[in-house]
């Protein structure tokens, strides 16, 4: 068993550099996040390597990667500097319109096309200096990536949620299937059973969706053709435009295609529970002022937007244009 460290020989600075190197996974990107150049980031690794006993981080194709203890470590680093800056920033007030603040958020192509669109103009308004950074990620690497401090808020279909993470419901969306108006299988405007177990379909491949149609047609005992894996529900329509092929599509992604007069959205003949996206974020940014101000604005437009209209103080309006 390893001696404990001497606290007296850790240097604030060593645990910011260790935090940097978490979110960026860059020497030299770290070191200019903290204001350090690329050779005392390196020092500053080399001591944190001697007193910690560990390599922390090792160098792959991709960057700099945690090893199993630097990972074992991170949460209560990452939470003990939070808890710190919010004790020593307490008093600071939170100014929206003066903040320079950069979030990252991890969205499902779902989530982003429900919640980017009313979000941007009032930020624009609200925070124009406020910049956000959304990265395309699985839910469970998202909640993994909340975990790490890499991301500040997941927004995402999640099934299991960890016990030190946050969640709020953003909103649930209808399912809905998709096929050319042309398709010989389409009668008065609908599908039966047996033309959606034989007809060939469009799958979103992977997690990223948060889409979970396969669980539930396997539950129901159907075996469908798969003719096509596409990356994201965007690619679905134009897909399917001019085959036989069916998709399936939240309602909210259906709706940018409704204009289209070469598709046709139909009702699943199956029972299809609909789509859910959640808010997830840190326990450790729980009460950070700018954290909790963002995402409460997402909360309120979409609330805005699906429930309450006239609740909100940040009305749907566009952003103030000029040529």
């Amino acid at each position: 068993m390893s001696a404990p460290v001497n606290l007296a020989g850790v240097d604030l600075n060593l645990l910011l550099a260790f935090e940097a190197l978490l979110k960026h996974g860059s020497v030299t990107h770290a070191g200019a996040a903290i204001g350090l150049s690329q050779p005392s980031m390196s020092h500053a690794l080399k001591r944190l390597r001697h007193l910690l006993d560990d390599e922390l981080f090792c160098r792959d194709g991709s960057g700099m990667q945690p090893t199993p203890r630097a990972q074992e470590l991170a949460p209560n680093i990452i939470e003990g500097l939070a808890l710190l800056r919010a004790a020593v920033n307490q008093k600071i007030e939170f100014v929206p319109t003066e903040s320079d603040r950069r979030f990252i958020l991890g969205m499902s192509d779902v989530a982003a096309f429900g919640v980017l669109p009313l979000l941007m103009p009032a930020l624009r308004r609200l925070a124009p200096k406020m910049d956000l950074i959304v990265v395309d990620l699985a839910a469970a690497e998202a909640t993994e990536q909340l975990r790490l401090g890499k991301i500040d808020l997941a927004l995402n279909a999640f099934v299991e949620i960890p016990a030190e993470l946050q969640s709020r419901t953003l909103f649930t969306i209808p399912m809905t299937c998709v096929v050319d108006r042309r398709n010989p299988r389409l009668k008065d405007g609908a599908l039966s059973l047996e033309a959606f177990k034989e007809l060939p379909h469009v799958q979103v491949a992977g997690a990223r969706s948060g889409l979970v149609t396969d669980y539930e047609v396997q539950a129901i005992g159907i075996r469908r053709r798969v003719a096509l894996q596409v990356p994201h529900s965007l690619a679905v329509p134009a897909a399917v435009l001019g085959t036989d092929l069916i998709g399936i599509l939240d309602s909210l992604t259906a709706s940018a295609f409704q204009d289209w007069p070469d598709l046709c959205f139909v009702p699943p003949p199956i029972p299809m529970a609909p789509v859910g996206a959640l808010a997830l974020w840190h326990s450790r940014n729980q009460y950070d002022s700018g954290h909790k101000w963002l995402r409460e604005l997402i909360f309120e437009l979409q609330m805005c937007k699906s429930e309450e209209p006239g609740r909100s103080r940040h009305q749907l309006q566009p952003f103030p244009l000029t040529r």
